[in-house]
């Protein structure tokens, strides 16, 4: 059995047999023998062995303790490799470790809050009706390494939603979240502030990567902060979630160097985000700000927004003189204009896709592989292949028609649960839940028509908090309800 706190308590009557006793007894000696074993063969596999295993008792015993560090290597899943040939990163250990002790919880546990909280809401249902379409599209596909590639991309994702829906269980736990986000978004800033002093990528620094950009993007002549994503654009987007939690907890009562020292954060990543050259970036981070302020109570709104306004010239000013100016000119249109011309190119070349494919696609992760039959009446775009830069066109051209209205919907669903939220809930602190997620949720919906983020594990972990959210609102209406019941005289 399990607390709300995510720590195990089993059943006295359960831990008294001696026939228990007797199998937990037989299996610790029989895994010490096996590690002794692994250990004498080749050490370093066996200290691996010992490390995994400790990590899994320590998840087993506090799934939310183990959540934390999961957020905080998320950001740096690409630099925080275990060797420079190897694609398994820390990241991945963290979470592949909480799935087995998330599958041990529950069955342990019986109780039916993890169904209760996926079920209470159609996103669930949308994620599952997306990831079956996906799947269902191997029927046009013509490269199965890159469909099974990117579909096990969007399994993974799927189980992050999962994974953070049924484990965060309080308004405590969001804020701890929150935190621990922002901690690690600083040293993310710190990354992006090495990068613009030397002019080289975090990656190329660290791994000696020559190529930092993920392939088919757009390939950029002049240098363009990264990150440790790889790519400036997935860089531009992962910001937008904590630099709205900075401002979050800017309105909240904290001691204000707190806020100081959060106030230092967003704006390391505003010149972050400045300095990947994203339109998409800037044009969704103030989509979610607007959103943001018009739902946020407070004190000087009016004041507040001119203050930000000039903070971000300010910054673009500093930038421009720092790291010079090839990124702010692509949002003056000095530069990067002829990724607009390919943009346009590539909503022809999905269009003309749809036609040929309407309902079932032409296979996840298949346009760049379907690229070469449609240049020939679309010369304005490279002759090498790219992705469409556009996800829910992407979506619909790749997975069908239904795909693309299932992807929409998880979009719509979410701002619509958190709109409710923000109306109907009584207490200030969901209230200001609702609008972060609100907010990000916007942001996320722009961005996502201006690049390919279907396999990024932020608009998951936004989905999977939007959940968290309407569950925790819908668990204070019944508390709320059955108070007034009290209440009411028979």
């Amino acid at each position: 059995m399990m607390d709300r706190t995510g720590n195990v308590i089993f059943r006295e009557g359960w831990l008294a047999g001696r026939a228990f006793g007797y199998l937990i007894s037989g299996a610790v000696l029989a895994g010490c023998a096996f590690v002794a074993l692994v250990y004498a063969v080749k050490w370093q596999f066996g200290v691996a062995l010992v490390g995994f295993l400790t990590l899994l008792v320590a998840d087993l015993f506090s799934l939310q303790l183990a959540v934390l560090p999961v957020f905080f290597s998320i950001p740096f899943d690409r630099l925080g490799r275990i060797g420079p040939e190897s694609s398994l990163t820390v990241a991945k250990i963290l979470i592949t470790v909480l799935i087995l002790a998330w599958a041990a919880h529950l069955l342990l546990k019986r109780a039916p809050r993890p169904l209760a909280v996926l079920f209470h809401s159609p996103l669930f249902l949308l994620a599952v009706l997306w990831l079956a379409f996906s799947l269902f599209s191997v029927i046009n596909a013509r490269d199965y390494d890159i469909f099974f590639a990117q579909i096990l991309r969007r399994v993974n994702n799927f189980t992050l939603f999962i994974l953070i829906t049924t484990i965060v269980d309080s308004k405590t736990f969001v804020r701890r979240i929150f935190h621990v986000f922002l901690f690690a978004y600083f040293f993310v800033g710190l990354m992006v502030l090495d990068e613009i002093a030397t002019g080289q990528s975090i990656l190329r620094t660290v791994w000696g990567e020559e190529e930092i950009a993920p392939e088919y993007t757009i390939q950029s002549d002049t240098f363009r902060v990264a990150g440790p994503s790889g790519d400036p654009d997935f860089l531009a987007i992962s910001v937008i979630f904590p630099m709205l939690v900075g401002l979050t907890l800017m309105f909240e009562s904290v001691p204000r160097l707190v806020k100081a020292l959060v106030l230092g954060v967003v704006l390391m990543l505003m010149i972050a985000m400045l300095a990947t050259g994203s339109r998409g970036g800037l044009g969704g981070l103030l989509i979610g700000a607007s959103i943001f302020l018009f739902f946020t109570r407070m004190r000087h709104k009016y004041l507040i927004v001119t203050v930000s306004v000039v903070i971000l010239i300010v910054a673009t000013v500093v930038l421009s003189v720092a790291g010079g100016t090839s990124s702010t000119e692509r949002y003056t249109g000095e530069s990067g204009s002829k990724s607009l011309v390919y943009r346009l190119g590539w909503t022809k070349m999905a269009f003309m896709m749809i036609q040929d494919h309407p309902f079932v696609g032409i296979g996840t992760g298949n346009f760049p592989k379907e690229y070469n039959r449609y240049t020939r009446t679309i010369p304005e775009v490279p002759s090498r292949p790219h992705w469409t830069h556009n996800s829910f066109l992407q979506t619909w051209a790749e997975n069908g028609m239904f795909a693309f209205m299932v992807y929409a919907g998880l979009f719509l669903t979410s701002a619509g649960a958190m709109l409710r939220v923000i109306w109907r809930t009584t207490d200030p602190a969901l209230r200001r839940l609702a609008v972060l997620m609100l907010s990000t949720v916007a942001a996320y919906f722009f961005f996502a028509g201006t690049s390919n983020v279907l396999e990024n594990e932020n608009y998951w972990i936004v989905f999977a908090l939007v959940t968290v959210v309407s569950f925790l609102a819908r668990e204070e209406t019944l508390r709320n309800g059955a108070g007034t019941a009290e209440r009411t005289p028979a």
